[in-house]
């Protein structure tokens, strides 16, 4: 299964990673699992 990520997701759940969003629990479990993320690469080169 491939899931796309609207690059606001990827914003919201990294913005302050100490709080532990939901967003960020939301990113974290679909990383761990078998689904493929498709997303910006070039914002999340930038952002990481």
């Amino acid at each position: 299964m491939k899931l796309l990520l609207d690059s606001n997701v990827i914003v919201a759940a990294i913005k302050n990673p100490l709080k532990e969003t939901v967003t960020l629990r939301l990113l974290i479990k679909l990383l761990s699992s078998d689904i493929q993320l498709i997303g910006n690469k070039y914002l999340a080169l930038r952002v990481w």
